[in-house]
């Protein structure tokens, strides 16, 4: 309870300096962000518990063994390395794992099971094979099955080796079709097989060309182009079109580094974001500390009563709010101004005005304040006179400091750039 009760009073004077509401809102509004980040770090431990147990699971299965994966049939042998240990002596050996070789019957199955389901690989962007407008997809291997796939049109003038459609197809007229037999083979190392599909052609469409149309028959070209080679190269930009390569998944470690990292830092970012909002409209409101007391020295030395000079500088504040956007301590000046308005005393307005803030200035200028409406207007202006004298002082000194600071700033850097000289040097 202590604990909770300390880390609400810091989010609470966070939020107090940081925005501009009543006490009402600021301790819902308090509770709330407390509330918010506590669901978050929740939930990331929860998946966290999660994606760690799963794991530990599968890990505790292997206990007592040592399980190593072989590469499918098609996707070569694999390179291995094993400690063997016993007592104080060790040795490293080197298993080569072969790929997985499928027995006679697997194959013929595998192959049932390929054929069966072909036609959906086959009919490409058309609604079945029954109904072929655009071009046929024949790939030459099929995810998941070991097989060489090899394709023979009956006609080729209607259907191409490649699977797009003939010359002979863009003479079909509206409602015409043609159907050609292709047949299907399937090889894996001795055993094959073919399959013959009844083929529905119609007039062909041609395909609409889009934005990326000259870029995706560029790769096209390039793939078949390069079939003999390692590697394909491609340019990262073709006719003002950007190209890259899609990031590969990254490994479970990387999930559990990701959660272990996530977990904590969102809410840790929102507070610090939170404590950063609050000390930066600190500093902007000791800024804005010297311009209010020479404006209220100004107008009430002027002969403006108090509640005129109030309205005059928010006034002026409103006009320039849209460019300069907010700041905290002139939209307390207009909460003071609806104070005023509302019938309350300007001492209990100016009372209230300074209890608002943290620092001892805005105390001390409320305190003169209420001071002056005590001992009338000349004593009133006197007392503004000697604070505005020390705003000035204040400000100096204020300047003077955040040189300093900007100055320590900078040592870390210029040791990290004189340690990379050395290093240069040295090596």
């Amino acid at each position: 309870m202590k604990v909770g009760s300390a880390l609400y009073r810091i989010i609470y004077r966070y939020m107090r300096g940081r925005y501009v509401l009543s006490e009402k809102d600021l301790d819902h509004r308090t509770k709330k962000f407390i509330r918010d980040n506590v669901m978050i770090a929740l939930c990331g431990m929860g998946v966290f518990i999660l994606v760690a147990g799963a794991y530990g699971i599968n890990r505790h299965r292997e206990a007592g063994q040592i399980n190593l994966s072989r590469r499918d049939y098609g996707q070569g042998e694999e390179s291995r390395m094993l400690i063997l240990e016993k007592g104080e002596e060790s040795t490293r050996i080197e298993v080569r794992l072969k790929e997985r070789q499928l027995s006679p019957k697997e194959i013929r199955e595998d192959m049932d099971e390929m054929f069966a389901g072909l036609p959906e690989t086959l009919k490409g962007e058309n609604k079945s094979l029954s109904f072929v407008r655009k071009p046929l997809l024949f790939a030459e291997r099929i995810d998941g099955y070991p097989f060489l796939l090899s394709y023979e049109s009956e006609d080729y003038s209607f259907l191409r080796a490649d699977g797009s459609l003939g010359d002979q197809a863009e003479g079909l007229g509206p409602g015409e079709k043609k159907y050609v037999d292709l047949t299907v083979k399937a090889v894996c190392g001795s055993i094959q097989k073919e399959k013959k599909y009844q083929i529905g052609i119609m007039a062909a469409e041609k395909e609409k060309e889009t934005v990326f149309t000259a870029a995706e028959n560029m790769i096209r070209k390039k793939e078949e182009e390069s079939r003999h080679q390692r590697s394909m190269s491609l340019p990262s930009d073709y006719q003002g079109i950007s190209i890259r390569q899609e990031e590969k998944e990254q490994s479970v470690y990387g999930l559990f580094l990701l959660l272990f990292t996530a977990v904590p830092a969102l809410p840790l970012h929102r507070f610090l974001s939170l404590k950063e909002g609050s000390e930066r409209i600190r500093r902007q409101t000791k800024k804005d500390f010297t311009t209010i007391v020479n404006l209220l020295a100004l107008f009430m030395g002027t002969g403006a009563s108090f509640p005129m000079a109030v309205r005059r500088i928010n006034k002026d504040y409103r006009r320039k709010k849209k460019k300069q956007g907010e700041r905290y301590a002139f939209e307390k000046m207009l909460v003071m101004e609806q104070q005023l308005d509302a019938g309350i005393s300007q001492r209990q307005a100016c009372r209230d005005f300074g209890n608002q803030f943290e620092e001892t200035q805005y105390r001390k200028l409320a305190s003169v304040l209420i001071q002056g409406f005590r001992k009338g207007a000349r004593e009133s202006r006197r007392l503004m006179s000697l604070a505005e004298e020390e705003a000035f002082r204040d400000r100096i000194d204020q300047v003077r400091k955040e040189g300093e600071e900007a100055a320590t700033r900078l040592v870390f850097p210029m040791v990290v750039l004189l340690m990379t000289v050395l290093v240069l040097v040295m090596f």
